[in-house]
């Protein structure tokens, strides 16, 4: 049985307002993360709105290129809206995380491009593995055309050969979600491919589809391109580039970072993250002559709550 949090984990559990109550998974990492949550507000006041604003981790950068876009877009939020009770990532938002991890991947995109080199681009990709003969194949569409979900549509009548008068069952429809891969790379003047950014989904943490991304976790090694994996997941297994018996015990958080050097193919640079905890500003490595490129995580993941907060009153 897990533990019952304590008196300032009940305080801020208050926070969570509509979002519902403290599950025992995330009142467990609150506890484990700190007993001590003297920190964080419980006064209601918004930590994502600060929050967008810089000033986050402890590498000393400007936020130029990042609070234009985040502000711009928060400004779009009606207000009135839940505020997010946790100072970094709202742990809730895994619950709809495919529409996060777009999110995210666009948000990341946008963030760096603003701070790269005039020579250096970083770009969305997305792909779609499809079911062929037992294989699975990775496709990447040039365009999308979805059709809009018609709400409160009833269900759709077949007819059924020989049945006569029998009236059949009435079934449960169960939508699935395509098999998808997103990521960021960030390509030279000649196409060539220097860092990808890839922001871990259930699907790379699940036992099918660990081995996939391992593949493409080697292949990125292997061919000499920096690899920055972002892990704000806490289900599921670890698959980052470090062997998991490296990692210290203190280093074990709910959030973990991992960035690989091309340049240094002995180490990996680890970046924890409390649940408790506003996420860092992590080193992007670039090309061996460039300074690394900051990405805050923090903006981003305000930003992610901001715009879809309205996904944890539903």
């Amino acid at each position: 049985m897990r533990p019952i949090p304590g008196s300032r984990e009940l305080q801020f559990a208050r926070r969570l307002s509509r979002a519902g109550q403290l599950t025992p998974d995330v009142a467990e990492d609150l506890r484990q993360s700190s007993p001590d949550l003297s920190s964080a507000s419980t006064d209601g006041s918004d930590d994502s709105d600060t929050a967008l604003s810089g000033g986050v981790g402890e590498i000393g950068s400007s936020s130029k290129g990042v609070c234009s876009i985040c502000e711009e877009r928060r400004d779009s939020v009606p207000s009135g809206i839940m505020k997010n009770p946790f100072p970094g990532m709202n742990p809730y938002l895994e619950d709809h995380w495919q529409d996060v991890h777009t999110g995210l991947t666009v948000y990341i995109r946008d963030q760096l491009q603003a701070k790269l080199p005039g020579d250096l681009i970083a770009r969305a990709e997305e792909q779609v593995a499809i079911d062929e003969d037992g294989q699975k194949r990775a496709l990447r569409p040039d365009v999308k055309v979805v059709e809009p979900a018609k709400l409160h549509e009833p269900a759709a009548t077949y007819a059924t050969a020989g049945s006569g008068d029998i009236p059949a069952a009435t079934p449960l429809v169960v939508l699935l979600e395509p098999d998808l891969h997103r990521w960021v790379e960030i390509l030279d003047a000649g196409g060539r491919l220097i860092t990808v950014i890839e922001v871990m989904s259930p699907k790379n943490k699940s036992e099918e589809g660990q081995a996939a991304y391992r593949r493409r976790q080697r292949n990125y090694i292997s061919g000499g391109i920096n690899l920055v994996e972002i892990d704000l997941l806490r289900k599921g297994e670890r698959v980052l580039s470090v062997p998991l018996s490296e990692i210290p015990d203190w280093a074990w958080t709910p959030y973990m970072i991992c960035a690989y050097r091309a340049t240094e193919p002995g180490q990996r640079e680890i970046y924890p993250a409390q649940l408790r905890e506003r996420l860092p500003a992590i080193r992007v490595p670039l090309r061996p002559s460039d300074p690394d490129a900051v990405l805050e995580l923090q903006p981003l993941a305000a930003l992610t709550f901001l715009l879809r907060r309205r996904l944890l009153s539903c």
